[in-house]
This record gives structure tokens, sequence and C-alpha cells, in this order.
């Protein structure tokens, strides 16, 4: 679940953060949060980032975490750094998070494994973020999600201005909903 007191897009300027990050205000934002180690998926999105620039230049991905891939895709992307295409903020604080989401227009879980669930979807949505993922045969379809296979998809859902995956999602994600419900099954059993 998410806490809404906290993921509300309504308490932030997305341009004033934009500004205050340094992102162009002509930049499209992709963000991913979480950490940056291997079983998460991270690598294989940053090898779609030349691809997307190369399609358009308007894009900022802004990458909210840390981990023990950092220092290597820092390396990596130099040149994309310097020039605002993308941005690599370390630990962010739980508390902190919806302002860097607030900069985005969509946001990403790259990760393909089937063996957790993903909790920062439910942030995102909760932003009222469309939510893209690679596809996976494991999962079951979220209809506020996006599965892509290639790099145009990505770009089809940042031009898509759709209702159903921008508004908020806060009545299947909120605390007060989801322990109103775990209460009635409680009542139920008992």
């Amino acid at each position: 679940v998410a806490d809404e007191e906290i993921f509300d897009k309504t308490k932030f300027d997305k341009q004033k953060i934009k500004e205050g990050f340094g992102i162009p205000r002509s930049h499209k934002v992709i963000a991913y949060s979480g950490s940056m180690i291997e079983a998460k998926g991270v690598r294989k999105f940053l090898e779609y980032i030349p691809k997307l620039l190369k399609e358009r230049s308007n894009l900022t991905f802004l990458f909210i975490g840390y981990g023990e891939l950092c220092a290597e895709y820092e390396k990596k992307y130099k040149e994309y750094i310097k020039s605002k295409h993308v941005m690599f903020t370390g630990r962010v604080s739980y508390f902190k998070l919806p302002k860097y989401l607030a900069s985005a227009d969509i946001a990403f879980d790259p990760k393909q494994s089937s063996s957790e669930s993903s909790l920062k979807i439910m942030n995102y949505r909760a932003m009222g973020l469309p939510v893209a993922c690679f596809k996976d045969p494991h999962d079951t379809c979220d209809p506020y999600i996006k599965t892509i296979s290639s790099f145009d998809e990505i770009l089809g859902l940042l031009d898509r201005n759709s209702e159903k995956s921008t508004e908020k999602h806060s009545l299947d994600l909120s605390w007060k909903r989801n322990s109103e419900s775990l209460l009635s099954i409680y009542k139920k059993i008992s």
C-alpha cells in the first residue's frame, strides 16, 4: 500500500521541482526508484537510453536509489549525466521520494523476476504515474501497467495522455482502504 499523505502529487509543482533538479523544462522525465543491483533489471533498461535519446533528445532518465552498480553506471553514462539526460540521485529518504517522483512523466520497473512483489509500483501509481515494465510471462496483467518489449513502446507511453494511466489510484492503494478490507476479512473468519 502507498501512504496517501506522503504520496500526494497535488502537493508538488512539477516544473519547480524539475528546475530545482536542473532538468530542462522541455524534458520528459522517466523515473526509476530502487536498488541499483543486477536483480532489479536496471542494466537492461539503461541499454535503451542511447536508442531513446536518438529518437528524442528531450528526455531525462531519473534513477532514484543506490547499490553496488551505481559507480559502474555513473561511469558508463557520464556523457549523458553532463547533458542532464541521465541523473543518479543516490539514496533518497522514503519521505522525500514523492518529490522526486513528482518530476516524472512515467515510471519504470525493469525487474523481470516474479519471485517478489514490487512495492515501488504502488508508489508510482499513487503519484498518478503511468508505469512501464518489461514483458514477463509470469506476471498477471495489471491494467495500469504497460508491459513493453521495445523502446518504441516507451515513447508511445510518453506520448499517450490516457486518463486511465494518469489518474490517482487511491481506492486500491490507501492504508485506510486496505486496513478496512483486512478487518472485514478478520471479522468474517473469527
